[in-house]
């Protein structure tokens, strides 16, 4: 007879498996990531079939298997039926669940990332079915941003990433900008690194013929991208605790969603480039953001 053991866990990923049954990635507070079976659980009748849709918590039978597990009874302690309302709900927690996953190895388990990737589906669950695209890709970056954090890959938005110069964004000047370089990790105050970098040029002219890594390495990071003013301030935002939701209504105002999802975009090429993967769902983000940017949303009173 095969060993039963039992498991709280959230279902992130479903795949199917042959003509009925499903196989389930589930994040467990104390296992870890589990890959199971759910037999018949496609079947119009089955009793696992509603449990075991994406973002349903339950709590789980689960029977050792030879290659998978395989998942036998369910009690459902929570789900998230408002995420399904909302296709840009649904493509914001698709998105952070892979972003959960991509930083999970198996048998590893973190009561810590369990907890706070409820309180991200949470937050996602608590918007109105009618949220605006701003609200949504500006919880959808902070879920982003606080994944980072957790893995200790967070960007460094407040102070130069190479000099530790506090960068000000200057609303008032339309030709502000800040850089952005992934691999030193956050922004950079273009002005102080310009003028680094010439106090630097001698002392890499002498290496240059001497120790060229040396030289090198006294050269200042260049840009991957440049980031305005408003979206050098929204990223420090998500960046100190609690500020979004301390102006939230002026965060997620309708003429701020295309800030939002330049924002996104950028959270999401720099955690590409620490994580080494890609984001599936995020291409669907951007057929959402594409769609709705492209008309005035219904709660938009100049519509």
């Amino acid at each position: 007879m095969s060993r039963t053991y039992r498991a709280t866990g959230i279902n992130l990923k479903s795949a199917p498996l042959g003509e009925s049954d499903r196989i389930l990635t589930i994040l467990t507070r104390d296992r870890g990531l589990i890959r199971a079976v759910a037999a018949g659980s496609r079947k119009p009748k089955s009793s696992l079939g509603g449990r075991c849709n994406l973002f349903v918590v339950n709590e789980w039978m689960i029977a050792n298997g030879k290659s998978l597990d395989r998942l036998t009874q369910a009690e459902t302690i929570a789900s998230y039926p408002g995420l399904a309302r909302n296709l840009g709900l649904l493509t914001a927690a698709q998105y952070l669940a892979e972003l959960v996953l991509f930083q999970t190895p198996d048998d590893r388990p973190d009561p810590h990332l369990f907890d706070r990737t409820l309180e991200l589906l949470d937050r996602l669950e608590a918007l109105p079915a009618d949220a605006t695209p701003a609200a949504i890709v500006a919880n959808l970056c902070l879920g982003i941003f606080r994944l980072l954090d957790f893995a200790g890959l967070a960007p460094q938005v407040r102070e130069c990433s190479a000099t530790g110069i506090a960068i000000v964004p200057n609303p008032t000047n339309r030709d502000w900008r800040s850089g952005f370089n992934y691999q030193v990790g956050g922004a950079l105050d273009l002005n102080a690194c310009r003028e680094l970098q010439k106090l630097r040029d001698p002392e890499i002219r002498r290496l240059w013929n001497l120790d060229r890594d040396a030289a090198l390495a006294l050269r200042m990071p260049t840009p991957d991208r440049y980031v305005n003013a408003t979206e050098l301030t929204l990223l420090q935002h998500l960046a100190s605790d609690g500020s979004l939701d301390r102006h939230y209504d002026a965060l997620t105002a309708n003429d701020l969603a295309a800030s939002w999802a330049n924002v996104e975009n950028l959270l999401r090429q720099y955690a590409q480039y620490h994580l080494g993967r890609g984001i599936q769902s995020a291409n669907l983000l951007d057929s959402y953001t594409t769609a709705m940017l492209a008309v005035p949303h219904p709660r938009d009173p100049a519509r």
